[in-house]
């Protein structure tokens, strides 16, 4: 692993003014979905979505417990958020964890596919992530957390390594927090389409449109890049404003390389070290070339480890 930086504090007055005006605009969107239709729901909904990426960015700050310097209040505050994503955030946490140690090699190469692998399914999967589908699959978590556990068996996922490998790396004494936490995501997003008095479609539609973007950015910045845990990944560059509410998160090469330095200084890391950065947008373009056949096999130093 390269070194950290040092001496760098977290900005916790900061992020908190950040979750602050991040439940704000969510209160908006919520006390508005009742109230449109039509283009001016798609608007809300796109909306939505550029708030809610920022709001999983702040998530993304807890799972690495750079959000807030007390841990307890770091966690809880990822729980809270995340129950808006809605997902289980122990669950949410070990799949990112996990993600850094299995970045770029064979247990997770989304876009590449062997002689061995089913082709047919390593298009279905790729595509369902830039069609918004990997967003559905994380939110049904809540249900298979709670009454479907057994669908979590990495033997029941052989045929497919990057599932098997990411189940059997789950951190059992989480499960009892996660299946907590799962259960209140439900109760939340059953009872607020009643209480908001809004109809079921406008709130779904409202959702999907963050899943969609949230779900089709995934993996925008390791399409192809280099095989390597560390440096497999790109800086990607959007507008300055919409990077800055997203927390830096497109400057993803260099969080791969130092995933423990706040969001506030990426930028200047990736000064230092020269990063070249990329355009989103011809990044994301890209991926719709699909999975490309590979032949160089990479293997996973960290297999083995448990992601706590």
């Amino acid at each position: 692993m390269q070194k950290e930086p040092h001496n760098l504090s977290l900005p916790s007055t900061l992020n908190a003014m950040i979750v602050i005006a991040q439940a704000l605009a969510l209160l908006g969107c919520f006390a508005s979905v009742a109230h449109v239709s039509g283009w001016s729901l798609l608007g809300l909904g796109f909306f939505f979505a550029i708030v809610m990426n920022s709001v999983y960015s702040t998530i993304h700050e807890a799972h690495h417990r750079t959000l807030f310097s007390t841990r307890w209040i770091n966690d809880g505050m990822g729980i809270l958020l995340a129950l808006f994503f809605p997902a289980p955030f122990h669950l949410l946490r070990q799949g990112h964890l996990g993600h850094h140690r299995r970045n770029r090699s064979d247990d997770e190469a989304f876009d590449l596919y062997f002689p061995r692998d089913n082709k047919v399914w390593k298009f279905i999967a790729w595509y369902g992530i830039l069609f918004g589908l990997y967003w559905v699959l994380v939110a049904c978590s809540n249900i298979i957390v709670l009454v479907l556990p057994w669908l979590m068996h990495p033997k029941l996922w052989k045929w497919d390594r990057t599932s098997e490998v990411f189940l059997s790396h789950f951190a059992p004494q989480t499960f009892s927090v996660m299946r907590i936490e799962a259960l209140a995501a439900i109760v939340l997003h059953t009872s607020l389409p009643l209480l908001l008095d809004c109809p079921l479609s406008n709130y779904l539609i409202m959702y999907f449109c963050f899943g969609w973007m949230w779900s089709s950015l995934q993996y925008v910045h390791h399409y192809q890049a280099e095989r390597d845990v560390l440096d497999g990944a790109r800086n990607l560059r959007t507008f300055s404003i919409l990077d800055a509410v997203w927390l830096n998160h497109n400057l993803h090469q260099t969080h791969h390389q130092h995933p423990t330095t706040p969001w506030v200084y990426l930028r200047t890391v990736a000064h230092k070290r020269g990063t070249q950065s990329y355009s989103l947008m011809a990044a994301y373009l890209r991926m719709w070339r699909g999975p490309q056949p590979a032949h160089q096999h990479v293997s996973n130093q960290f297999d083995g480890e448990v992601t706590k």
